[in-house]
Order: structure tokens, then C-alpha cells, then sequence
């Protein structure tokens, strides 16, 4: 990678190359930072190339291919004192730009953002960093009308569980840390 960093997300894009974006790097005169830069990784030539940066700093956040090609980038972390980021933007790999979107309705950290079969982007679990409890309030983003709106609430708070989009439509939930701070051995079907 162009920079070395953790805590950053990478998407696949539709023609087979990476965008991994933001995250924690190192180092400054205070240590660790969050990052705002961006680099595409293509397997064919075995290279990084950096492209846009963020519209700001971010980690923990979580990232979505959209139908038509662009990219979802969500929420997370301003920085390691654990600020939160509400904003939300949208990377065209056809310009190499991000720009921004509309805000989530709530903060949250290392959550789920699931592309679903209508085109839409389920954003699920994670914590909520003024509290550190499991979120369980879902949220859906449109990229046709470029609007947030609240979605089901999850029957299970939880954070870290894995979550898959079947074939049905519907999304498979395995595992995670409930709002009681321990493993859950769960497996759910979330319509």
C-alpha cells in the first residue's frame, strides 16, 4: 500500500480493482492519526495508485458498492480521541472523487453497511461511541434520491456480527457482541 493503516475500509469495484480508503496510519508527533487519503489497489498490474482524498479524516467507518458503480463511504471515527462522523460521501471511480452525501441519523462506529437486492444500502449494528452500547436502530440510504432513512429496528443489538445478503433479499446476521457487552451464539434472518 501507498500508506501504511488499519481501521480503513476496501471495496471491490465493478471492474476488479480495490478503493481502500481513510483509516488509522501512523505516525505523527502525537502518534496514530486518522486519514483522509485514498488509493485504489488493481491485481492485474500489482499496483497502488492514490486517488481523491476524503472530504475529512475517518476510520471505523463502513462502505458499500452502489448499483451503479460508485461507492458508499459512512459514519465512523474523526479521530482516535473517538470523535464521531456523521457525514457520509459517495466515491465515483469514473472521476476519482468523493462527495458528500447526507448525514447518518446516528453516530455509530465499526458497523455493517449491506448493499440490498433493490438497490439500497442497509446500514446496520456497530456501537454508539457516546455511549458504547450495541446499536440496534437500523438505517437505509437511497442513492436515487441521495437520502437517509430510518430502517427496522433490530431485534438484537449488536456489534462485530458478520452480516451477508442471500439471494432471497433477505440479510443472514451470525454472531456478535449484544448490547450485554458478551458473544452472542445467534443466528438470524433479518427481512
Amino acid at each position: 500500500m501507498l500508506l501504511p493503516r488499519v481501521e480503513h475500509s476496501a471495496t471491490l469495484l465493478r471492474d476488479g480493482r480495490v478503493l481502500i480508503a481513510g483509516g488509522v496510519t501512523c505516525c505523527n508527533q502525537t502518534g496514530e492519526f486518522f486519514t483522509e487519503s485514498a488509493e485504489i489497489y488493481d491485481p492485474a498490474t500489482d499496483a497502488f495508485v492514490a486517488t481523491g482524498s476524503l472530504g475529512a479524516p475517518r476510520g471505523l467507518h463502513a462502505a458499500a458498492l452502489l448499483p451503479d458503480g460508485r461507492v458508499l463511504i459512512a459514519g465512523g471515527f474523526a479521530d482516535v480521541a473517538g470523535t464521531p462522523r456523521l457525514s457520509t460521501e459517495i466515491f465515483d471511480p469514473a472521476t476519482g472523487r468523493f462527495t458528500p452525501s447526507g448525514d447518518l441519523a446516528d453516530a455509530r462506529f465499526s458497523f455493517s453497511a449491506v448493499p440490498l437486492t433493490d438497490g439500497r444500502v442497509l446500514v446496520v449494528g456497530g456501537k454508539d461511541p457516546s455511549t458504547g452500547i450495541s446499536v440496534s436502530q437500523t438505517q437505509i440510504f437511497d442513492p436515487v434520491a441521495n437520502r437517509w432513512n430510518a430502517g427496522p429496528v433490530f431485534p438484537d443489538a449488536t456489534f462485530a456480527a458478520t452480516f451477508t445478503l442471500l439471494t432471497s433479499g433477505k440479510v443472514l446476521v451470525f454472531g456478535g457482541e449484544g448490547a450485554d457487552g458478551f458473544p452472542q451464539p445467534v443466528v438470524m434472518l433479518f427481512e
